[in-house]
């Protein structure tokens, strides 16, 4: 038998189809191992009534795996690399970071109707904060509504029961479950920033698994991986995590970091912008949290 590589997911139909890809591509790098996806339950998946605002510690979507992680039930662990606390467990590491997809925001509607269709008042379904913030921007008096649950649950709801009639998900989420065609609106990025690190994934595994690491390594994008790490530097100087409702963008120019970074107000009406310019991307980040600090962000986090 060859060897056996357990990897964590959870058991939503999207963290299977994204732990899938990764399982594929490491079946045809290395022939000579079997890798086995194992499902853990999260916090999150175990409580899907409280607001994500309301768990009193990050990571509700990852801490189950990084247990099972820590505890060797698996040998490495994939995430949506936005959910991830900005401050990991010291056994443990960031193998690789994928290729980014799509960051951006979307909106999918009940009925198919456009964006610009979508009446005043109507409600939307999202359980984020920034992006809750983002919509009283739009100036139409949304009503944002609290909902939980893996996104084909959502969207069946919403079709199914008239929850609302609209949801404000991620692009890459859609169309990792083949449900792009659903998207009735998407977010320009480089208008409405998104949360910090979205689109990509990050493939954990214990810090002293030397042989994950090398397994790993291939799979890393390093364009990638500097601009998230940017990104989450970020959060870490303006003492939050990844709950913050911080936007960001960042993109890789002649080997430097551009990072920008938004904060609404909770009523959506004022935005503090920063931006910095660093071939570093702790530095990058440290330049933008100072900037957006100076000009009182830290009363609206």
């Amino acid at each position: 038998m060859p060897p056996i590589i357990r990897i964590g997911t959870r058991s939503s139909l999207m963290a299977r189809r994204q732990t899938t890809r990764i399982q594929v591509e490491l079946t045809r790098l290395y022939p000579e191992f079997h890798f086995r996806q194992v499902e853990i339950t999260t916090r999150g998946d175990q409580d899907r009534q409280r607001a994500l605002t309301e768990f009193p510690k990050p990571g509700i979507f990852t801490s189950g795996l990084e247990r099972a992680l820590h505890e060797a039930e698996v040998d490495m662990a994939v995430h949506a690399f936005k959910d991830l606390p900005v401050k990991l467990h010291p056994d443990l590491m960031i193998g690789a970071v994928t290729a980014r997809e799509d960051p951006a925001d979307a909106l999918v509607t009940r009925a198919g109707i456009d964006f610009a269709q979508l009446a005043v008042g109507s409600r939307i379904g999202t359980g984020s904060p920034r992006r809750r913030r983002l919509l009283a921007s739009l100036g139409r008096q949304f009503q944002c509504i609290q909902v939980r649950g893996n996104v084909d649950t959502r969207i069946r709801h919403m079709d199914e029961n008239a929850t609302c009639e609209a949801l404000m998900v991620a692009v890459c989420g859609l169309e990792r479950l083949g449900l792009a065609e659903r998207i009735a609106y998407r977010f320009d990025v480089a208008r409405h920033f998104t949360a910090p690190a979205q689109g990509a994934l990050a493939l954990q595994c214990r810090t002293a698994d030397s042989v994950l690491r090398r397994l790993l390594a291939p799979l890393n994008h390093v364009p990638t991986q500097r601009c998230v790490h940017a990104e989450r530097s970020l959060l870490v100087h303006l003492g939050g995590g990844c709950a913050l409702a911080v936007a960001t963008l960042s993109r890789l120019i002649r080997g430097e970091i551009v990072l920008e970074a938004a904060l609404m107000s909770p009523d959506g009406q004022r935005r503090i912008y920063g931006r910095a310019t660093d071939a570093d991307p702790g530095h990058t980040a440290a330049q933008v949290a100072a900037d957006m600090i100076a000009q009182g962000c830290l009363a609206w986090l």
